[in-house]
């Protein structure tokens, strides 16, 4: 009896031993095509940043209505704020304003049309927290096609 036992045992471990090196032999495998994926992807990496902030944020300076976010001295600024028009305090059109884009974002007249009057707006994009800006509120009247009265570059300082 113990040598059916050991007869088993011996077949299962050439088994075992077997399996775990064609895993190896798999994982040194994939590891030659991740380098090899890494390094054909690192060959084809743009490193202009100009096309990069082209792709990012140029499509800011098509729209009709450009929003810009200045900070009063002493505000620590994040990577971006949601800025835009509230209607009440819980309907709002907001876009996002980058660090990457200068902190500017825009509106085209067609997504503003007959909204009325409407209060200048900026919150944190991470804490969505209102923030203070300078001559709050700040009321526009966006007309029957879309444009404020105020103009079509905008710009707020936040003070908080």
């Amino acid at each position: 009896m113990p040598k059916k036992y050991f007869s088993l045992i011996s077949i299962l471990l050439v088994a075992f031993f077997a399996t775990g090196c064609t895993k190896k032999t798999e994982q040194v495998q994939n590891q030659n095509i991740n380098v090899n994926a890494v390094s054909v992807l690192n060959e084809n990496v743009n490193t202009d940043t100009e096309t990069d902030k082209d792709k990012l944020c140029g499509w800011v300076d098509e729209s009709d209505v450009i929003i810009k976010v200045n900070f009063a001295d002493g505000v620590v600024k994040d990577a971006s704020y949601e800025v835009g028009f509230y209607s009440s305090p819980i309907i709002s059109k907001m876009r996002v304003a980058r660090s990457g884009c200068d902190y500017r974002t825009g509106f085209n007249y067609e997504e503003l049309e007959n909204d009325g009057a409407v209060q200048m707006g900026v919150r944190g994009y991470t804490d969505s927290v209102r923030r203070q800006i300078v001559g709050e509120p700040i009321s526009v009247i966006l007309g029957a096609d879309g444009k404020p009265d105020i103009g079509s570059y905008i710009e707020v300082t936040i003070i908080d």
